[in-house]
């Protein structure tokens, strides 16, 4: 989608908030959604879909869609106003947030942190106040599963040798120095 763009100047960057890769994927799973429920794009959730799969393999990939998908169906029908987001499709606003996209990755990353003070404010800001059962429901598939993807990302992990079944502290470098 080709358009004249005047958030790419807004101030907003994602990059100055310290977000990693998992946070803006999640992001851009939120945004590809809400292309489907504005009417821009009805292969929103499709996208969303095969680019977490892209991202992630098929099992985490899908699981991250389903637990985004979920917050988006819950932010959607709890709120009493638009969800604002900025179109993921174009190069100016695709590096930029709104409050309430900020307020979605604060919900996320607070849940991975378990700060369930900043969970409470950023369900307030999202949810305007309604109930957000479904919300925090979503929002801890997300944020547990975020974690666990994290953890797994680690290269400081033990990893376990198929041969030996002795921990690798090298992360597994020995082996390829035995076959040189």
């Amino acid at each position: 989608m080709d358009h004249s763009c005047k958030n790419g100047r807004s101030r907003n960057r994602i990059a100055d908030h310290g977000y990693d890769s998992l946070d803006t994927l999640s992001l851009n799973l939120l945004r590809l959604i809400c292309l489907s429920y504005n009417g821009d794009r009805q292969d929103g959730w499709e996208l969303a879909m095969w680019h977490a799969r892209d991202h992630l393999g098929w099992e985490d990939g899908t699981l991250l869609f389903g637990a985004v998908a979920g917050c988006a169906s819950a932010i959607r029908t709890g709120r009493k106003t638009p969800f604002d987001f900025m179109n993921p499709l174009c190069t100016g606003c695709r590096t930029r947030l709104t409050p309430q996209e900020h307020a979605f990755l604060r919900l996320i990353s607070s849940v991975s942190d378990s700060n369930r003070i900043d969970v409470g404010v950023q369900m307030l800001v999202l949810m305007q106040g309604q109930p957000a059962d479904a919300l925090l429901c979503a929002a801890e598939r997300a944020g547990s599963l975020i974690g666990r993807i994290r953890a797994a990302r680690t290269p400081n992990r033990v990893r376990h040798s198929a041969f030996s079944g002795l921990p690798l502290a090298d992360g597994g470098r020995h082996a390829q120095r035995r076959q040189a």
